[in-house]
């Protein structure tokens, strides 16, 4: 009785120390078919019955089954953000306690949060390669995370006191990116990650629950900026706005928590410059004024932390225009762009003038635009299609197919387009008002006449 109690025990062991590896997945169950072969056997008839050989096969096939699903790891569900933890423990007790401590403050953190992330808990049986970058890289794909926070626990002696001593590692899947992206994510990590911790075991409770809120805002940063790496910008933008409210609320001072303090704002402007012409492109070739209310805003986002943005200004002008028709505000967002060496700047303001009917100002401020130094080619073409979305809100504008005229006279050199827009300013002039322009169109209407008979000699302009 005691020898088969003894071999009970070394079996059970066997099984704790081993169940996990990935040969017992071929040997438990020859073992348990072979157990169960054993006790059909019959000596006398020196064979097995056909009751044993299907008994053995369904038992083999239990033993595997049931190796596969205690050894598959957690995957994080589609949609969600996968914030996965391994963590290692010096024994079972020390191993209880930081998932009570640690862990389990950490994922209620990160499900008061309000975002879509998962956390996932690796298990202890799969972190053998803890201190493998490869082989946890593949592990944070293999369970479909996004960020992975990983280390070792253990318990040792500190100025005479037990304490629990933390080591953490980390590291982020996105999108290939280029090497200097990829290598400011890794300088994140390196500033921002609670990389070692001592945790005096007389007040871990505490101790361990500021961790997990240090754990919880690094994770959000990261995962954030991940995400403006990649491109997802508005998630981008819902994180870091997140960290910026724990951050508020945090009762966690240290100097990785103070080092997020400092790199957000430069993060924000980041996402905010990278995010406002995708969406300005999108509103120049729709005209879905949706597009320019989120504009609108991300502008405003983006001058509060860098006050002379001058796209973030030019664009916010438009936006005052366009959405209020505010055009004092966008005169005097245009003019705080005068220091540009770009002409851009220029088209924009002798719009405003030519709008409020002020062609003087209007026609001055084009002749610095078509002489002056443009980086954006499209610039014309784009003042063209706006003028044109202006003039079918407001046809009473007449002033502004001059102004198309000399778009594309003196920007686009588009002589018969030209020669339409002064021909329809002239139809549509009446005896007062804009009569000063009428000998102006008319000799601009002649010159593309005479271009698009005989191109003149280069050079041989005149506004």
């Amino acid at each position: 009785m005691a020898m088969s109690d003894e071999l009970l025990r070394r079996g059970l062991d066997w099984l704790d120390r081993y169940w996990h590896n990935k040969l017992t997945a071929a040997a438990a169950p020859l073992i348990a078919s072979a157990v169960v072969f054993w006790s059909f056997y019959t000596p006398q008839s020196n064979q097995i019955s056909l009751a044993g050989w299907i008994a053995a096969g369904v038992i083999g096939l239990i033993v595997l089954i049931i190796w596969l699903a205690t050894n598959r790891l957690p995957r994080v569900a589609k949609g969600n953000a996968g914030i996965v933890i391994g963590v290692l423990c010096d024994d079972p007790a020390e191993d209880k306690q930081v998932k009570t401590d640690f862990i389990a403050n950490l994922r209620q953190l990160i499900q008061n949060g309000g975002h879509r992330f998962q956390l996932v808990e690796l298990p202890s049986w799969s972190l053998e390669g803890l201190d493998s970058f490869s082989t946890m890289d593949q592990l944070l794909r293999k369970v479909r995370g996004h960020f992975l926070l990983y280390g070792r626990v253990k318990l040792r002696n500190k100025d005479g006191k037990p304490a629990h001593l933390l080591s953490f590692e980390g590291m982020v899947r996105h999108r290939p990116v280029p090497p200097e992206v990829s290598q400011e994510l890794r300088t994140d990590f390196s500033r921002i990650l609670p990389r070692k911790v001592v945790i005096e075991k007389e007040n871990d409770a505490f101790s361990f629950e500021a961790t997990a809120e240090w754990a919880d805002v690094s994770a959000y940063y990261i995962v954030g900026t991940a995400a403006l790496i990649s491109g997802d910008v508005a998630y981008a933008e819902s994180l870091f706005k997140s960290v910026e409210k724990k951050l508020k609320q945090e009762r966690v001072i240290v100097e990785q928590i103070k080092e997020i303090s400092r790199r957000l704002p430069q993060r924000f402007r980041q996402l905010y410059t990278a995010w406002l012409p995708h969406l300005y492109d999108a509103y120049f070739l729709t005209r879905n004024k949706q597009y320019l209310v989120k504009c609108d805003d991300i502008c405003s986002q983006l001058l509060l932390y860098e006050k002379t943005n001058r796209r973030a200004m030019t664009v916010k002008a438009i936006c005052e225009f366009v959405l209020r028709r505010n055009v004092p505000a966008a005169h005097k967002l245009i003019t705080k762009c005068r220091d540009d060496a770009d002409s851009t700047w220029w088209y924009s303001r002798a719009f405003l003038h030519a709008y409020q009917g002020k062609m003087d100002e209007a026609l001055s401020d084009y002749r610095h635009a078509f002489e002056g130094p443009g980086t954006d080619k499209s610039v014309p073409i784009q003042c063209e299609d706006f003028i044109q979305t202006i003039l079918k809100e407001e046809p009473d504008r007449i002033q502004l197919h001059f102004c198309l005229g000399l778009i594309n006279y003196r920007a686009k050199e588009d002589y018969a387009v030209a020669a339409e827009d002064f021909g329809r300013f002239l139809s549509l002039v009446k005896a007062e008002g804009f009569e000063a322009l009428v000998p102006k169109a008319r000799e601009f209407l002649a010159n593309c006449k005479q271009r698009l008979i005989a191109p003149a000699p280069f050079g041989a302009k005149s506004l």
